[in-house]
């Protein structure tokens, strides 16, 4: 009988184990997919109308992204508009900076505090959004465990050697 016990204890330690494991890797790749682009906009003006600059980081170290549109969301409106013609297609090699300037103008839009009012959808081709909102990097509605997330990334990129 106590033989029988202590081979029940040990397989349950090991499950518990390999759970405990599983969960670990599965919390790794989270982390890697939640903060392997980084995306910093501001507004710029052409003539009475405005338009985002965007510069996209791809921190992961294998995988290429495709960008698929940008969508213009008013808080009190909601959509405005979907831009599908500035950015789509455009490929976000591994490591690599872009800095797009080239975004077609706000619609509906002509001033900058327009402008800052409204929330910008990224969205890559794999139907992953990233949300943008005025200047801010970060957005206010973030998922409180993406800006941690976010956070510690960047402790970690500092740490590492390029």
């Amino acid at each position: 009988m106590k033989l029988l016990l202590e081979i029940t204890v040990a397989l349950l330690g090991y499950a518990l184990l390999c759970w405990l494991l599983v969960f670990l890797y599965m919390a790794l790749q989270w982390f890697v997919r939640a903060t392997d682009i980084a995306v910093d906009f501001d507004w710029s003006r052409e003539g009475s109308r405005c338009h985002p600059n965007f510069e996209i980081r791809n921190r992961s170290r294998s995988r290429t992204y495709l960008l698929a549109n940008i969508a213009y969301i008013n808080g009190s409106d909601g959509l405005i508009w979907f831009d599908h013609q500035s950015i789509k297609g455009k490929e976000l090699k591994p490591r690599s900076t872009h800095r797009f300037v080239e975004v077609s103008p706000v619609r509906n839009s002509t001033t900058i505090s327009e402008c800052l009012q409204l929330q910008v959808a990224l969205t890559l081709q794999t139907g992953r959004t990233l949300w943008l909102e005025g200047q801010r990097p970060t957005p206010r509605f973030m998922n409180p465990l993406r800006r941690a997330a976010l956070r510690l990334r960047r402790i970690v990129d500092r740490s590492l050697p390029s």
